[in-house]
């Protein structure tokens, strides 16, 4: 071909490579975060304060007063 130096831009690996994998990090990143995921889920540290709730209600008697704390 004649003209086949002008369109040799077009075989560079980097612009070919960028149609291939758009997202060149996504793969490994969901693989981390996924491994993330899996040890709190075995570790439980997700839900380690579950089911403690304390029982402290603030009181307002007056317009305008600070609420009080009550136990």
């Amino acid at each position: 071909m004649v003209l086949a130096h002008q369109d040799a831009w077009r075989k560079h690996p980097f612009l070919s490579n960028c149609t291939k994998k758009p997202l060149p990090g996504l793969g490994i990143a969901v693989g981390i975060f996924s491994v993330y995921l899996a040890i709190g889920a075995v570790t439980g540290s997700g839900n380690s304060h579950a089911g403690h709730h304390s029982s402290v209600t603030y009181v307002k008697e007056e317009i305008g007063e600070r609420p009080k704390l009550e136990e």
